[in-house]
Order: structure tokens, then sequence, then C-alpha cells
């Protein structure tokens, strides 16, 4: 039932997947035509000198400066969203087979903490490598400095 949920989960965050990098495609076709046509527009304003060219120019670079801002936040959000999916995976695994495949926080290990190396926070087969779902550095190590920093 819970893997079910998880193929479910995966499956609606692929059709979200599909569909932004469609539409990234389709901002990069667009990005791409637009600078044709800044530079084509750019030349014929010095070769005629028209107001009207250069206001034209003026407003392609524009649009193609938002465009450019748009395909970055698709970018990232098709990044956050193949992360979900390998997270979402991740746990399947970990589901089926009891093999945990996330980082053991074994580079957090301190010898001369009251008690992280006794209670196994850290390395193989750890509290921190069973609870850790983060994907950043931040998160990893904002995990860790909260299982070894008392109450």
């Amino acid at each position: 039932m819970v893997i079910n949920n998880y193929q479910l989960a995966i499956t609606r965050q692929a059709t979200i997947l599909d569909t932004l990098t469609r539409q990234s495609l389709k901002i990069s076709i667009a990005r791409f035509l637009l600078f044709g046509m800044l530079i084509i527009s750019t030349w014929f304003y010095f070769s005629i000198k028209s107001n009207l060219l250069l206001v034209s120019s003026i407003l392609i670079l524009g649009i193609f400066i938002w465009l450019i801002n748009i395909y970055s936040k698709k970018q990232w959000e098709i990044k956050v969203i193949s992360k979900k999916i390998d997270l979402l995976k991740a746990e399947i695994v970990f589901l089926q087979s009891g093999n945990i495949e996330n980082d053991n926080g074994s580079s957090f290990i301190d010898g001369d903490h009251p008690y992280s190396y006794d209670l196994d926070i850290f390395g193989s087969n750890s509290l921190f490598q069973h609870i850790n779902r983060t994907v950043t550095f931040g998160g990893k190590e904002n995990l860790a400095l909260r299982l070894s920093k008392p109450l």
C-alpha cells in the first residue's frame, strides 16, 4: 500500500517533470528566435538609423532577458522535481529491500563528542542514515548539528 502511494507520487511528479521539460524547450526556442531577431534588428538599425528599429531592438532585448529569467526558474523547478523523484525511488528501494542508500553522516563523527560516537548517531546503519532525507549539504549539516547538540 505504501509502495503504491510512492509509485503514484512518482507518476505525478514525472508528469509535472515532463510538462516542465516541454515548457523549457519552448522557452529555449523562443529565446533562440528572439536572439536572431535582436541581431537582425540591431544590424538594420545601424544600417538605416531608424529610431523605430532602436526601440524594437530594446524591446526584443527586454523580452529576451525576461525569457532567460523564466527559463532559469523552470530549470530550478526541473531540478527540484528530479530530486523528489530520486527520493521517492530511494524510499521504495528501502521499503522493498531494507537497504539504506542515504548518506550515513560519517563525516560528522566526532570522537570527542559526549555521545555521538557511542550511540551510533553517525556512521553505517546509524540514526542519521535512517532519518536523513536531505538533498543539500546545508540540510545534511543542519540535521547533523541537531542530532549532535543536546536539547
